[in-house]
């Protein structure tokens, strides 16, 4: 602080009074979060309009590998989940299922009742693995605030609906492996969280 009001008294400058800086604060908290719910809504809405072009890579994989793991984070949950639900069975072979061996959704920025549906059917031939904390500020603030009509988002509170409601479901509550910055952690922590295939 003190390089700072020196940099302002060699400029002529005075110093910034307590009201201007919450006042700056305000405004960059406010750009900050207008910048969040703009990236939010154009990654949900390419969710759903791209979901056909994931189809295609899942189909592609499939045919390629014999084993298929997907991880998928935050609005990449809602993303494959979508992939997996939509009924384009006309543009593709119906004899090959294109569902991954085993799914891991961290953070899933999505609500249960949205992806039931998918969930119910299976969305892995073997297992899903979702990974959540009510830590997560992201979701438990941003995702309530683009979605009143919802009350929490599947990786803020895990599954409602109990274990046995979707087959080869399985929860991990992460909210030990984290601190206070846990949204964009979960890229450095997954090999640490990873629960085994089972």
């Amino acid at each position: 602080m003190g390089a700072y009001a020196a940099y302002l008294t060699a400029r002529g400058l005075r110093m910034a009074t307590p009201a201007s800086a919450v006042a700056a604060l305000g405004v960059d908290f406010g750009a900050n979060v207008a910048r969040l719910a703009w990236q939010y809504r154009q990654a949900d809405r390419h969710a759903r309009e791209r979901a056909d072009e994931l189809r295609a890579g899942l189909l592609a994989l499939r045919q390629r590998y014999q084993t298929v793991r997907v991880v998928a984070h935050s609005l990449g949950c809602r993303h494959i989940l979508e992939a997996l639900h939509q009924d384009a069975t006309d543009k593709y072979d119906e004899t090959v299922d294109l569902r991954p061996d085993w799914l891991h959704l961290c953070a899933p920025a999505c609500a249960e009742q949205d992806v039931q549906d998918v969930l119910s059917m299976g969305a892995a031939r073997r297992n899903i693995y979702v990974y959540y904390t009510d830590r997560d500020a992201v979701l438990t603030t941003l995702f309530r605030a683009m979605h009143p009509e919802h009350s929490a988002a599947l990786g803020a509170v895990g599954p409602s609906a109990g274990l046995g409601a979707y087959p080869g479901l399985v929860t991990y509550d992460a909210s030990d492996a984290f601190t206070w910055r846990v949204h964009t952690a979960y890229a450095k922590r997954f090999y640490s969280l990873a629960l085994p295939p089972g």
